[in-house]
């Protein structure tokens, strides 16, 4: 250990004065002196082995079986039907795409042009109005048609007026 100390001073060499070393000569006697009596010093850590750790979340291992719940009330039965529900529209409403009237609208435009975009379409009709799920049903119907799907072009189609949501798609062309 004193050796150590004497190798960093010298190193750093921060300091020479002759009071370092002498204290440095002093460590290494008093070092000298605890080896000769072979005595161990009294040092040693001590843990805590009763630690408990208790979660709320943790369930209690118990021999102990649970009790039964056994429920005495009837459910009552509903004074509405399903179909009165306000939340029963906002589940639906987003999904019912009507299929039929996006095929005549291609038609339609395709009667007027001899080919155009999905965009076109879309743009046709004043954009989406039913969002995603109407945009995918135009991509459906389209295989109905004579189509071509050109990879290297894409189209920029707005799904959400409101918030100016849009997707990128290849650009698809329809023809009679």
């Amino acid at each position: 250990m004193a050796e150590k100390l004497s190798r960093i001073i010298r190193e750093s060499e921060s300091s020479k004065s002759e009071a370092t070393k002498n204290i440095i000569q002093e460590i290494k006697k008093q070092l000298m002196e605890i080896s000769k009596t072979r005595k161990r010093p009294e040092f040693s850590f001590e843990l805590d082995t009763e630690l408990e750790i208790s979660l709320s979340f943790e369930r209690k291992l118990t021999t102990e079986q649970s009790e039964e719940i056994t429920y005495t009330n009837k459910p009552r039965i509903a004074d509405e039907t399903i179909t009165s529900s306000n939340h029963l529209g906002k589940l639906f409403s987003q999904s019912n795409i009507d299929k039929e009237l996006l095929r005549k609208r291609v038609k339609d435009l395709l009667k007027e042009k001899s080919q155009a975009t999905l965009l076109d379409v879309i743009e046709n009709y004043g954009g989406l109005e039913k969002g995603l799920p109407e945009l995918f049903g135009y991509i459906g119907i389209v295989k109905e048609f004579k189509h071509n799907i050109s990879p290297d072009k894409t189209q920029n189609i707005v799904f959400d007026a409101r918030n100016q949501k849009q997707i990128v798609i290849p650009e698809i062309i329809l023809t009679k």
